[in-house]
Parts: C-alpha cells; sequence; structure tokens
C-alpha cells in the first residue's frame, strides 16, 4: 500500500531532473547560477522555463538584463556546477573562481559558458510569481553546440556526452546510455 501525506518540508519525487546553468551579464554584473527547475515550454515560438527564488542574484540580474543563456554540461563537469550554487555571484566572479570560460554571445550581451556542451541564447518573455519562486520564460533566440553531439533526429548522443542531471539535496547522477529505448506508439 503507498504512504500519503500533507506535510513535507521538502518535495523531491519529481527529481531526478537535468541541471541547467544560467549565466547573465547587466552591464559590468555577470553571474552563473545552476537551476534545476528548468523546463522546456513551447517548440514555436521556442520558449524556455526557468524557476527562480527572488533571494538570488541571478534573479536580480536577469529581471535587469531582459535575457540569459542556459547552459547543459556533461556530467564530469558536476564539481564546477555544485561550485556554481555554492557561493554568490555579488561577492565572487564565478568565471574566474570556477575555471570556467566566457564563450561570445551572438544575439545577446550575456555569455554562454564554452565548457557547457549546448547554450541556449534567450530573451526574457515574461515573469510569472509561483510559490516562493518566480518562472522566467525565455525565448530561444539561438542555440551554440559542440559538433556530432546531436543524431540526425535532434537527440543526445550518450556516446558523446553523458548530460549531468540532479536528485536534490546536492546529489548529481548521469543517465545510462544503455537505457535508452524507443517505444512504439
Amino acid at each position: 500500500m503507498k504512504k500519503f501525506t500533507t506535510t513535507f518540508e521538502r518535495f523531491y519525487c519529481y527529481y531526478p531532473m537535468s541541471v541547467t546553468v544560467i549565466s547573465v551579464k547587466y552591464g559590468t554584473k555577470e553571474n552563473l547560477m545552476p537551476a534545476a527547475w528548468t523546463s522546456p515550454l513551447s517548440f514555436d515560438p521556442p520558449l524556455i522555463g526557468i524557476a527562480i527564488s527572488p533571494k538570488r542574484y541571478t534573479h536580480e540580474l536577469v529581471k535587469l538584463a531582459g535575457e540569459f543563456t542556459a547552459n547543459f554540461f556533461d556530467y564530469k563537469f558536476i564539481q564546477k556546477i555544485a561550485q556554481c550554487g555554492s557561493v554568490s555571484g555579488r561577492e565572487v566572479d564565478k568565471f574566474k573562481e570556477f575555471g570556467l570560460t566566457q564563450g561570445k554571445p551572438q544575439l545577446i550581451q550575456s555569455p554562454f559558458v564554452e565548457e557547457a556542451y549546448s547554450a541556449l541564447e534567450c530573451k526574457l518573455e515574461r515573469i510569472e510569481t509561483y510559490g516562493d519562486h518566480d518562472l522566467f520564460v525565455g525565448k530561444v533566440l539561438g542555440i551554440h553546440y559542440e559538433d556530432g553531439i546531436y543524431d540526425e533526429n535532434g537527440l543526445l548522443r550518450f556516446d558523446k556526452v553523458r548530460p549531468a542531471m540532479y536528485m536534490g539535496v546536492d546529489y548529481y547522477f548521469t543517465a545510462d546510455p544503455e537505457s535508452k529505448v524507443k517505444i512504439a506508439r
């Protein structure tokens, strides 16, 4: 029999999920922030949603800049991803502190992270408040990606990349390449 509760402090049953590192620049201020609460919202137009607490420095900068990049990393970078979430960008230049390289964006001012296997340049379309987080909706203007990591269907090739995934409470993992199965509908 299943258990049921209406009292919970932390709710992790929707994990695991991909971890995204948000990069933003406003004037001379920059920041990187890992975000697990990220979701595609639409194919046409291409929209992505990022939930960010108003307590976060990234929240302030994305709101001011009106743009951001969403960076996706291989599992080998989980230490750097975790480090980006361990300190505030108000006090630390995270690119410099954690040895990450700024990529030159094509359509916005916020840099992407060169070490990411894929990065989305996004223009902020809307902000909505849901509980203790705000949902930032970004229109994807362009994508930077490593050549050869996607197959002919646009799916990530697990033989080339092991995507960083997040389980909650500072636990990370990656997908098992053998678990990829196509099921006919």
